[in-house]
C-alpha cells in the first residue's frame, strides 16, 4: 500500500504545474485570482494526507482480511481490462453513495465540510478534503472484497485515480463539454456542487461518472450564466488549516451539549446538517476569522516561498515514507502540521507569526541534519542549506520592505 504514497508524490508536481498555469491564464484574461485562498487550500490539503498515512492501513485491514479469507470469486488476468472497468464503476458508485451520506449526516459533514470551505473555485480547491470520511464509511466498500477485487487495485483507484480526476473538475477555465456532460463529471457539473446558492446545494455528488446523479435524481445542470458564489451558505472558513478541519466538530459538539436527552443527542449526530442549523435548542454562533489585512511584498514572497518549499518537502516525504520508521514519520508529520498551520496564520492578523515560522524552520533543520546522518545524502544537505539561507534572507527582507499591497 506504500506504493500509493509514491504515486501521490509523483502526481503532486504535475498537479502543481496545472495550478500555476491556471493562475497565469486567469491573470492574462484580467480575471481575479485569490492567492490567499489558494495558498490556504494547499496548506489545508496537507493535514488530510498526513492523517491518511496513519489511518489508511488501519481502515483497510477489514478489506484485506475479507479478501484473503472470504472472497467468492477469482478474477483471471486474461480479463484484466474488463475486471478493472467493472471495479472502477463499482467504486465510483459507492463513492457517490459515500458523498451523498457526507452531505446529509452531521458527523460525516463535519469531516467533508473542509472541501467546501473555499469561496473561490480553482484547482487548489481540489486539495481540500478529509480522509476521515473514508475512515467513517470504509464498510461501504467491503462487499468489493467479498467479490474478490484485490486491495491493491481498490487502493490505486480510490486513493489515486479518482482524486486525480476530481482535481481537474475544480476550475472555471473549462466550459461545458458537449456529450461528455451526460456521462462524466465535468468542471461544469461540479461547479454546481460547490455553489453557495441554497437552490443548488446537495446536487451532483458524482466523482467521475455523472450517470449516478442522473439515475437517482440528484443532477442539476449549470445555468447559462454560470455560478456566482461558491463555498458555504453559512461560513466556517478559517485560513488556519487545523481550525478549518475542526470548525464544524466544535459547532456539533456545542449543539449536542445544549440538546437534552441521550436519544436526541444521538439523533443530532446522525441527522442532517439542516437540523443543526435550524435547531431550536441551539443558537448558532459562527466565529469568523479576523478581517483580512493588506500584505507587503515581502510577506507575499514569504508565503509563496513557504507554500512552495513545504509542498516540495512534503512530496519527498511521501516518496520516502516506506523507508522511515514510525518515530521518524511522527516527527516529520509534526513539522508539516506546524508549518501548514503557520502558513494559514499569515492570512489573519496574529502576532509573532514570523517568529513561530523561524522556530519551525529550526525544527526542520534538526530533522534535516538527522536524516543526513541517517542516509548520508549530499544533495539533501545542499537543499537544506539553501532552505535555511533563504529563510534568513526572507526574515531580513520581511522587516525591511514595507510597501503594502492588496493580497485578495
Amino acid at each position: 500500500m506504500d506504493n500509493n504514497l509514491q504515486q501521490i508524490a509523483f502526481l503532486i508536481p504535475i498537479l502543481g504545474i496545472f495550478v500555476i498555469l491556471e493562475g497565469i491564464i486567469q491573470l492574462k484574461d484580467n480575471k481575479s485570482y485569490n492567492y490567499k485562498e489558494s495558498f490556504s487550500n494547499i496548506s489545508a490539503g496537507l493535514i488530510p494526507v498526513l492523517t491518511g498515512i496513519f489511518l489508511k492501513s488501519i481502515t483497510l485491514l477489514p478489506y484485506i482480511y475479507i479478501y484473503n479469507n472470504y472472497r467468492i470469486f477469482e478474477f483471471k488476468e486474461t480479463n484484466f481490462l474488463l475486471n478493472n472497468i467493472i471495479l472502477f464503476c463499482l467504486i465510483d458508485f459507492l463513492h457517490y453513495c459515500q458523498h451523498r451520506l457526507d452531505h446529509n449526516i452531521n458527523i460525516l459533514w463535519a469531516a467533508h465540510i473542509v472541501h467546501h470551505q473555499s469561496n473561490t473555485y480553482n484547482f487548489t480547491t481540489g486539495f481540500r478534503f478529509s480522509f476521515l470520511t473514508f475512515a467513517f464509511l470504509f464498510f461501504l466498500y467491503l462487499p468489493l472484497a467479498f467479490f474478490g477485487f484485490s486491495p491493491e487495485k481498490f487502493a490505486i483507484i480510490y486513493f489515486v485515480i479518482i482524486p486525480a480526476y476530481m482535481f481537474f473538475t475544480h476550475t472555471e477555465l473549462i466550459g461545458k463539454l458537449g456529450w461528455l456532460e451526460y456521462i462524466f463529471v465535468t468542471p461544469s457539473s461540479h461547479r454546481v456542487h460547490h455553489s453557495a446558492d441554497i437552490k443548488k446545494i446537495n446536487k451532483n455528488y458524482g466523482a467521475t461518472l455523472i450517470i449516478w446523479d442522473r439515475l437517482f435524481n440528484t443532477f442539476l445542470k449549470e445555468p447559462s450564466k454560470g455560478i456566482k458564489n461558491y463555498g458555504l451558505i453559512i461560513s466556517h472558513t478559517d485560513p488556519c488549516p487545523l481550525r478549518s478541519n475542526i470548525s464544524y466538530y466544535k459547532l456539533l459538539f456545542k449543539a449536542i451539549k445544549n440538546t437534552r436527552g441521550i436519544i436526541n443527542k444521538v439523533r443530532l449526530i446522525f441527522s442532517s446538517p439542516k437540523t443543526l442549523y435550524n435547531s431550536t435548542n441551539y443558537e448558532l454562533k459562527i466565529e469568523l476569522p479576523k478581517k483580512n489585512k493588506n500584505y507587503n511584498k515581502a510577506e507575499i514572497i514569504y508565503i509563496f516561498k513557504n507554500t512552495l518549499i513545504l509542498t516540495l518537502i512534503f512530496t519527498l516525504f511521501l516518496w520516502h515514507t516506506n523507508k522511515l520508521d514510525k518515530i521518524e514519520i511522527i516527527a516529520c508529520t509534526l513539522y508539516f502540521i506546524l508549518a501548514s498551520i503557520n502558513v494559514g496564520r499569515f492570512f489573519i492578523e496574529e502576532k509573532n507569526t514570523i517568529w513561530r515560522e523561524f522556530f519551525i524552520n529550526i525544527y526542520f533543520s534538526m530533522l534535516g541534519y538527522y536524516f543526513i546522518n541517517e542516509f548520508y545524502s549530499t544533495t539533501f544537505l545542499l537543499g537544506l542549506s539553501f532552505v535555511i539561507l533563504l529563510q534568513i534572507v526572507l526574515v531580513i527582507h520581511y522587516y525591511t520592505l514595507k510597501e503594502d499591497v492588496n493580497f485578495g
